[in-house]
């Protein structure tokens, strides 16, 4: 398990929730011991749980699971808003739990004196997608690296036509757009895109490298289990990096050049025995991982 601390602020999810006005503790040692026994909760008892997009379909196979439910029924227990908003919610106390992604640096900065719980459940992988007539199959980190730097603008540079290199971005806050930075550009700068690169949603930027008209020579970016899971479309091709081509195997390994961990994370206050506290040690455990394993996601530790 890993620490990170972060400050809080005000979020308007509902207009009733301030951030706790107590001033947080001072850093400690945090180890809580994963629960491999079954859990079962009542819907009142249920906490409320936010998280990044791709981790949606765990949040409503969790609560399924957890409180004996149609899955059908259970999509009102992961609405969640994505992976900035959620680490800046269970800041101001607006959620319990985190099923999430690595939070950019930005919101590391913005919430740089709240401390929380953090314990990796799962990986998933930076991968690249490029529309399905590109001849292009593989690039290095390097010349990714060099695309989105704008060193690299023609795709015959790195093995296809000649044609411009349209690099599709996503916002600064988005969780792919935190594991670009962190895996391929590190202190390195990103040039800035014009403003019809740029999308919010990791579904339109899917979408816009699909469509013939818009995408035939661009690239993007998004995780893996989002685009394979959430998000198919047979008009997009995802890129082998480094020679190495992405699958849960080869992400579980640590064998894909650009694998990260996603979390369960809670407030560092949270008390033991809560039901936030109970599914953040569940979810280490061997059902939670078991779960985690069964929705497609590369688990940590299946028993």
């Amino acid at each position: 398990m890993t620490l990170i601390f972060l400050t809080g602020c005000t979020i308007n999810r509902n207009a009733a929730t301030e951030p706790p006005q107590t001033e947080i503790p001072s850093i400690e040692a945090l180890a809580p011991v994963a629960d491999n026994q079954p859990l079962t909760l009542t819907e009142d008892e249920y906490p409320r749980v936010d998280g990044s997009t791709a981790t949606i379909p765990l949040g409503e196979a969790a609560a399924a699971v957890l409180m004996d439910k149609d899955r059908a029924d259970c999509a009102k227990y992961a609405e969640f808003s994505g992976t900035d908003s959620a680490y800046r919610y269970l800041a101001s106390g607006t959620v319990d739990l985190l099923m999430v992604y690595e939070a950019s640096a930005e919101t590391k900065s913005d919430l740089s004196g709240v401390r929380f719980k953090q314990a990796a459940i799962g990986a998933d992988a930076l991968v690249f997608l490029v529309n399905a007539s590109n001849p292009v199959d593989n690039l290095t980190v390097d010349q990714i690296r060099g695309i989105y730097s704008g060193e690299i603008s023609n795709w015959r540079e790195v093995g296809g036509e000649d044609a411009p290199i349209a690099a599709f971005q996503r916002n600064a806050t988005a969780g792919s757009q935190a594991l670009m930075q962190s895996l391929v550009m590190g202190e390195g700068s990103m040039m800035t895109p014009p403003a019809h690169y740029l999308y919010k949603a990791m579904g339109e930027l899917v979408t816009a490298v699909s469509n013939f008209n818009s995408g035939r020579y661009a690239i993007g970016y998004n995780v893996y289990y989002y685009v394979t899971e959430m998000k198919k479309d047979p008009n997009v091709k995802i890129l082998s990096i480094n020679g190495v081509a992405p699958d849960k195997d080869v992400i579980s390994k640590g064998e894909y050049p650009l694998t990260n961990d996603f979390y369960a994370i809670i407030r560092a206050e949270e008390p033991d025995g809560s039901p936030a506290s109970q599914i953040f040690n569940w979810l280490q455990g061997a059902e939670g991982q078991a779960l985690i394993d069964m929705e497609g996601y590369a688990a940590k530790a299946v028993s």
